[in-house]
């Protein structure tokens, strides 16, 4: 199995990666948690925040395939029909996270009292 040490020319190119990958990730999830114990109405700014961070992550993807030679796990570059292909599947994904949490904050709450009750 070959490794490969990618190389960044500059702090941005490495940052973008590191967003895409994990910080933005952690952030949603973060957010997700939040939402599903959010009290407030159906949509709030946590959801604005939340659909953010998906077009933050998309972005980040984005520019590092484009601009900042972005590569696949295993070392091959990345061409923008990866980056679709990423893009679509991760909207879907968000997307269903999205809904499951709102369902469960639903739910969540009655069933707590049918059993209280």
């Amino acid at each position: 199995m070959q490794t490969q040490d990618r190389k960044y020319d500059s702090c941005s190119g490495c940052f973008i990666h590191l967003f895409w990958l994990l910080l933005g990730n952690l952030a949603l999830l973060i957010v997700a948690g939040r939402l599903l114990f959010h009290t407030g109405g159906m949509f709030s700014l946590l959801d604005a925040v939340y659909w953010l961070l998906v077009v933050l992550i998309l972005l980040a993807r984005y520019a590092d395939i484009r601009y900042f030679k972005g590569a696949a796990a295993d070392g091959k570059p990345c061409s923008l029909e990866d980056w679709r292909r990423y893009a679509l599947i991760f909207v879907l994904w968000a997307g269903l996270v999205w809904m499951a949490v709102h369902l469960l904050g639903l739910i969540g709450p009655s069933i707590q009292r049918g059993a209280a009750g």
